[in-house]
């Protein structure tokens, strides 16, 4: 009997899609380490690289890879720069629908952006305790999407790790983990 209360009691304490993003809400800014492995058939081996990550509400979100070698990917609004050394190449997000979900799901996640996020993907979330996991599934378009899945999986208002699958089988995982405070 007391097995059944403690279950109930833990599944009355699940998180719900509006209590995640209302902690994401709260927060205007983050930064997070990243490792991020990539598996594709086109690739003789994984690709691994790291960095960090920024984000500043509601849609700035910055991706700096330090390794295997230096470079930044910034999407604000609708813009989106790439800079590689001195290089910086930068070009409207709208131009490229198939980048779209991808960096728009991250975003509208971490500014809490429920609307967003519904007018974009079929939303499932599976939550126990603290532990939750979001998939993001993008709505049939025109297009065909480059994204077949994304999973966000987290606790409470931290992101551990993003899973990304690629319509051509291409599998990314990343995984997020907090700064040492210096």
């Amino acid at each position: 009997m007391w097995a059944l209360g403690a279950m109930l009691c833990a599944q009355a304490q699940d998180l719900t899609l509006d209590s995640i993003l209302a902690l994401f809400a709260q927060r205007q800014h983050g930064h997070v380490n990243y490792t991020e492995e990539v598996v594709s058939d086109l690739l003789e081996r994984p690709l691994h690289t790291s960095g960090e990550l920024f984000f500043d509400a509601p849609d700035r979100l910055e991706k700096r890879t330090l390794k295997p070698s230096p470079q930044q990917l910034i999407a604000e609004g609708d813009q989106l720069t790439l800079v590689r050394g001195r290089h910086r190449a930068s070009m409207r997000l709208s131009d490229y629908p198939q980048l779209s979900p991808l960096l728009n799901g991250l975003r509208a996640t971490l500014a809490g952006d429920r609307a967003t996020l519904e007018k974009n993907f079929q939303i499932a979330l599976s939550a126990r305790g603290e532990d939750w996991t979001l998939g993001l599934q993008p709505l049939a378009s025109e297009d065909k999407p480059v994204y077949k899945r994304i999973e966000i999986r987290g606790n409470g208002g931290d992101i551990q790790n993003v899973s990304l699958e690629r319509s051509n089988g291409e599998r990314t995982l990343m995984t997020l983990s907090k700064p040492a405070e210096s």
